[in-house]
């Protein structure tokens, strides 16, 4: 009787024992993007911007051509 009564301790055991069930959810952190904070600008500061990046573009060419240029004169053979 004492192996019935096992038994059915463990059928009991095992039917209201529930498993356990985890949810893993993606990372969120890509969709809140702080730095958004300046998405809606004007068409001055985008244009303020720009002429900003084509000065320091132009800023540097100019060094590169100087740098060549510097090359060049001691570089021409008579």
């Amino acid at each position: 009787m004492d192996w019935v009564e096992r038994q059915l301790d463990e059928v009991t055991s095992k039917l209201t024992n529930l498993p356990k069930v985890f949810v893993v959810l993606p990372e969120m952190s890509g969709l809140i993007n702080l730095s958004w904070n300046n998405f809606a600008k004007t068409s001055s500061d985008f244009n303020q911007e720009k002429t900003e990046d084509n000065t320091q573009e132009r800023l540097e060419y100019t060094q590169n051509i100087d740098g060549l240029r510097a090359q060049k004169t001691t570089l021409d053979c008579s």
